[in-house]
């Protein structure tokens, strides 16, 4: 590897000293808290031009890349451990343990399987008609002539409640529907009292 060449007032040493710690804990400030150097001062290195920059670039990005293979395998290994070998949960009887249950993650399971399979990572569920095609739809009539006497009085009673009557002169509610009261009358149905009436 190249040596990284950055301003004076860090040197070299500082970016050695920020790589290995880089490598080892996976976190910029981290890193940069034991190199001695504030976690800006490795992004102006990264932002900087020349070659002794771009030798930096490709050190940290070597150590990105190994950090994150490193993330990767722990990920995994620990979704492996969870979805098959399982999870030991302790038991508790009156606030006591008494011993442990092995719980799986059927869903990390899934996972671990989908990431080594390319069969499981397609998960589609397409729905069709007839010798493949699409599905037909279409709107079916309502036949009231099989409804009881009793069914059709209760959707009468149904719309009646729901759609507005007209009345004799084809505008309005009619007169006596209770449901639709016209403006003459109360919620009741009866005349609307005078305003004060209230207070007699």
């Amino acid at each position: 590897m190249a040596h990284p060449v950055v301003p004076r007032q860090h040197g070299p040493r500082s970016a050695h000293a920020f790589l290995r710690a880089y490598r080892r804990l996976g976190s910029v400030t981290e890193a940069a808290k034991i190199a001695g150097i504030g976690k800006w001062t490795h992004y102006r290195w990264l932002e900087g031009v020349g070659a002794g920059y771009e030798n930096y670039r490709t050190a940290f990005a070597a150590a990105r890349r190994r950090i994150t293979d490193l993330d990767g395998d722990a990920g995994e290994e620990e979704i492996k451990r969870r979805g098959i070998d399982g999870v030991l949960e302790p038991v508790f009887y009156k606030g006591k343990p008494v011993g442990a249950i092995r719980k799986y993650s059927d869903y990390l399971l899934l996972c671990f399987v989908r990431a080594r399979k390319a069969a499981y990572r397609e998960s589609k569920l397409e729905l069709v008609g007839k010798a493949g095609g699409p599905i037909q739809t279409q709107e079916q009539p309502y036949d009231l002539s099989r409804l009881s006497t009793e069914e059709l009085q209760t959707i009468e009673r149904i719309l009646t409640k729901t759609v507005p009557r007209i009345g004799a002169d084809g505008t309005g509610a009619a007169e006596s529907d209770p449901v639709h009261p016209t403006p003459e009358a109360g919620l009741s149905g009866g005349p609307v009292p005078p305003l004060g009436s209230e207070d007699r």
